[in-house]
């Protein structure tokens, strides 16, 4: 409540601007609609069988948002999820991310724009380095907060986030997760996004969980072209602090390489996590700060090791069809080993199926130790309207 007052307050203070809708009723009626039918089948195959089991999910997506009237709009988003026909393998295996039946409101938010500055308080999915709303599972995560993004200054982008409640994807006891406080007071994120530098992406962010840990992050990516030839260098470094001092403090470094002509696209990355153990975000698994030598379902190791990866795909434009390999290796500080081996693909439908996308990955990690072997299968049918 003390943040949305706050937040009021600072719209209040920005002062009036051009409004597109002559009336209320008009902003309310002439809105935009979007929405989504997803169908999601996940397998899972932990530790040889020590947590094993498959589910299907069906769900449905649906978001508005209103038209401008004095800068002012309103938003509401809305998801649910069913699992059909579970049985009690998958749903103890996935509990935690895919296993949860229910319906949530994930955005209702009021923002104001004044001139390329957007403030938004409410429930609301978040797209900043730091604080990330996932969308890799059926359920999005959401958060409930304030966020100022500002474009006013060329070629930069500002942004401040705060947030003191969260929605994961499963509450882990077979329901969707709902909005809950958390463990400390709040979390918050700010940085800078700058492109004024020809053909380079220059980032810098802060962040911070309360009793928890704060971390920076930092990264640079350039990407050209020469006639038929696309490629780009990229470099990111973070550091983590935590509050608990007898928590190892940690950071790690990556740097890429990529390569592409015609419908191929090759990159190759390295990675180091020093001391004890990086943080991937403060808070929420999309606020992961993906590491360059990243596979697609594990989404990264940030304990102390060093990481290559490399990564092959293919375009088929005509088509609208994607195939990719990427293959991922780890040498652990404490002399253990593991490596990745991924295979994935995209389809995009035309003429009367538009809108409509499949996707499939397969991923496999092999531990030294058994226990951290796993293999997975993602299947993905969205329909967005």
């Amino acid at each position: 409540m003390k943040t949305l007052k706050l937040s009021i307050v600072a719209i209040m203070a920005m002062g009036t601007c051009s409004f597109a809708s002559e009336s209320l009723q008009e902003a309310l009626t002439s809105g935009t609609y979007e929405g989504a039918l997803r169908a999601y089948y996940f397998d899972r195959d932990i530790g040889h069988g020590t947590s094993k089991g498959s589910i299907i999910n069906l769900g449905i997506d649906l978001d508005y948002e209103s038209n401008s009237f004095y800068g002012f709009k309103v938003g509401f988003g809305f998801q649910s999820s069913n699992a059909v026909n579970a049985d009690d393998d998958g749903k103890k295996a996935l509990s935690w991310d895919m296993y949860g039946n229910g319906a949530v409101l994930s955005q209702a938010y009021l923002s104001y724009t004044l001139s390329k500055t957007t403030l938004k308080v409410g429930r609301q999915y978040i797209h900043l380095p730091l604080m990330q709303s996932s969308g890799s599972r059926l359920i999005r995560q959401s958060y409930e907060g304030s966020t100022l993004i500002s474009n006013d200054i060329p070629d930069t982008t500002l942004f401040v986030a705060y947030a003191n409640k969260y929605q994961n994807r499963t509450d882990g006891a077979g329901k969707i997760a709902d909005f809950k406080d958390l463990t400390g007071d709040y979390a918050y994120t700010a940085g800078i996004i700058n492109k004024s530098i020809p053909n380079t992406t220059l980032t810098v962010a802060y962040g911070e969980l309360d009793e928890s840990y704060d971390m920076s992050y930092l990264e640079a990516n350039y990407k050209n072209k020469y006639n038929d030839i696309s490629y780009g260098l990229s470099a990111q470094y973070s550091e983590t602090d935590y509050d608990n001092s007898s928590t190892k403090d940690g950071n790690f470094y990556g740097l890429k390489a990529d390569f592409g002509i015609g419908g191929v696209n090759v990159y190759v990355a390295y990675a180091e996590v020093n001391d004890g153990n990086a943080q991937w975000g403060v808070l929420g698994g999309g606020g992961k700060v993906v590491l360059y030598t990243s596979s697609i379902i594990d989404a990264g190791i940030y304990s102390e090791s060093e990481q290559y990866a490399i990564d092959v795909n293919y375009t088929f434009q005509d088509l609208g069809l994607k195939v990719g390999a990427r293959y991922i290796d780890i040498d652990f500080a404490t002399n253990y080993s593991a490596d990745y081996k991924l295979a994935y693909t995209d389809y995009k439908f035309k003429g009367a199926l538009k809108g409509l996308t499949a996707s499939l990955v397969y991923e496999e990690e092999n531990h030294d130790l058994d226990a951290n072997d796993f293999k997975e299968l993602w299947a993905k049918l969205i329909y967005k309207f």
